[in-house]
């Protein structure tokens, strides 16, 4: 069984605006480089750094992972 990851922008990211505060939108997580990894979703593509990770539970609360 596999989850949708979710995202938000974090308000450190120089990219916060592109959405609505606190906005939530699918990602997936695509290797990039050797040893990085890219999170893409909204039609862009962003930094580990630069979000918030998220699974919702069967209740539809927000889980944070990263």
């Amino acid at each position: 069984m596999s989850q949708q990851i979710y995202a938000k922008l974090k308000k450190s990211s120089k990219y916060y605006g592109q959405t609505e505060p606190g906005e939530r939108f699918a990602v997936h997580i695509a290797h990039q480089g050797e040893w990085e990894y890219v999170v893409q979703g909204n039609n862009n593509n962003y930094r580990l750094a630069d979000v918030n990770l998220f699974v919702m539970n069967d209740e539809g609360v927000e889980l944070r992972i990263a």
